[in-house]
Parts: structure tokens; sequence; C-alpha cells
């Protein structure tokens, strides 16, 4: 989650500093900063959004956590609930003055992220037919924190769809309580499709107004074949996905596994957007990123492994 979330802000920042006509209306903080600045504050903003999200989740869940995943820091009782505490509050300082980097309106939109997480968390991720909404929302205005001013927002429509998308899938085939039925998701959809139209109207007010019709919605000086990448790699979760239902599999495992390899695939987005306008210098450095990360995330499993079943000799 916290790579997918890096991935996110780093997009839209590296897009507002390459594409044409974005510094304009950019702030100044994001345009005329060393690029190490800006990327370092957005992924300190980016770490604290979802460190407070991870760190509320659990201790709002206590109750539940014990009964259903016992072995989670708080549940297990390894960290108390005061200390929790005091980590979700620094979490969120720690978010908010990595937005100080990217200029007055990223440190605005990163309080109404919180604020919007706070709100999922405390109720939202319970109702069925909003939840996947509501996350998709948070997502969209974590991401569009990067620079409020981004002109150009169907790369944030792709994640807020994607990750509805994800969330539905995973809420549904762990069978959570109340259940997906077919009026809930229809509810759904009908959130999405509304949300959908607002983000187009932003997208072309900001792109030159009603006169330039579908065009405003797209990037200018930017050749149409840049939508192919990421169709591309829109189809290749398509894939993994009915791969993954295709096959007899254990639903609480299966949820969890969406969850995680669906962050993934915002990484794969941002790349695809960035190498399909040509912007490779700005595509390696999410690459750079994703395979880091990766690296990592391997790392601590096969770390994790080895303290639950040390390496021994068998005699």
């Amino acid at each position: 989650m916290a790579l997918a979330a890096i991935a996110d802000v780093w997009f839209v920042v590296l897009w507002s500093r390459r594409a044409p006509g974005e510094e304009v209306w950019a702030d100044p903080a994001l345009i005329d900063s060393a690029t190490w600045l800006v990327l370092l504050g957005s992924a300190a903003m980016a770490l604290g959004m979802v460190s407070f999200g991870i760190t509320l989740n659990d201790l709002l869940d206590i109750r539940r956590d014990r009964s259903l995943h016992p072995t989670r820091a708080i549940a297990a009782g390894r960290v108390a609930a005061e200390m929790g505490l005091v980590i979700a509050l620094l979490s969120a300082m720690m978010g908010t003055l990595g937005a100080v980097a990217l200029g007055r309106h990223a440190v605005v939109l990163c309080v109404v992220t919180l604020v919007g997480i706070l709100v999922y968390n405390g109720s939202a991720r319970f109702i069925p037919s909003f939840g996947p909404v509501a996350l998709g929302l948070v997502y969209a205005t974590h991401m569009v924190a990067g620079n409020p001013s981004v002109r150009f927002l169907l790369p944030v429509w792709f994640i807020m769809t994607h990750t509805l998308i994800v969330d539905a899938l995973a809420y549904r085939i762990a069978r959570r309580r109340p259940l997906l039925t077919r009026r809930r998701i229809v509810i759904a959809g009908l959130g999405w499709v509304f949300w959908s139209g607002a983000l187009g109207a932003i997208a072309i007010d900001r792109g030159g107004g009603v006169e330039r019709g579908l065009l405003a919605l797209w990037a200018r000086e930017v050749d149409l074949s840049a939508i192919v990448p990421p169709l591309a790699v829109a189809i290749g979760f398509a894939v993994f996905a009915a791969g993954q239902l295709a096959k007899p599999f254990d639903r609480a495992r299966v949820a969890e596994k969406f969850k995680r390899y669906g962050s993934i695939w915002n990484c794969l987005y941002a790349i695809a957007w960035l190498a399909g306008a040509g912007y490779w210098g700005s595509a390696w450095i999410v690459i750079a990123l994703t395979v880091t990360g990766l690296m990592g995330m391997i790392a601590m499993r096969e770390v994790a492994g080895l303290r639950e079943h040390p390496v021994g000799y068998r005699l």
C-alpha cells in the first residue's frame, strides 16, 4: 500500500514538472524546487497518509482483530493502544509536513485526505454500497495532493476506478458482512458514475472549457497513443483477476491477495502513463521505486518466514 501511495503521488509530481502547460497552474514550490526535495516531500506525505490509515484501522478494530486477526501488533498486545494513537498522530503530522515541500495547496488537500481516511475507517468501509466508492475517492484526493491544480485528470480517474474495483472484488470474495449484493453493487456503480462525471467536469474546466469538448480531458501536446500502455495494464489486471477466480481458492487468502497485488498495479499505471507520453526519465524514477519496493517486500517476507520457522539441521 505504501508503494502504491508513493507511486501515485510521484506520478502527479513528475507529470506536473514535465508535461507542457502544467507548470503554469502548479504551485511554484512544486516546479522551482529541486527534484529530490519534491520527491522526498511527496514520499513523506504518502507514507504519512498510509501509516495514519493503517494504524487508525487497527485502533478501531481491536476487538474484531482479537478474534479474526490475533497476530496483529495491537490486537496481540505487542503494541499498546496508546502507542498506536501516538503513531497515528505522528503519521498525520509527517504527511502534512511532507506536503509543505509541494506548496500550501498540497497541505490543504493533504488535510482533506486525512479527514477522508478518518471517515472511511470510521464508518464508510462498513457500508458495502459506499465503502469501495469512498476508498476510490480517498486514493484520488491523495493522488491529486501532489499537485491540486493538475490539469490532466484521466490517470486519477484510472486509479479511482481501479481502487474501487479491487476493494469491491476483495469484499465480495471474502464474503464480508453485510454482503455486497447486486443491489448494492448497482448503488456503488451509480456513485462511481457521479464522481466520474464530477472529475470529468473539473478536467474540462481546467483543460480549456466546454468549447474544446472531450479534447479538454486529454493532456495538451501529448499524442493519443499514450493511452495504449495504461489500457494494456488495465487489461493485464483483468486477466490476472480472471485467472485467480477461475480456479479453486481460499476466499480469505485470495481477497488479501487482490488487495496486495492490486496495489502493485498503481505503480504499473504510473509507469505506463509516463512511458506512453515519452517521459522516460520520469518513468525510470518510478520503475526504480517499484523494483526497490518489490525487492524490499520480498526480503521482509523472507525475514518474517525465518523468524517463524528458523533454519535448522535435521539429524
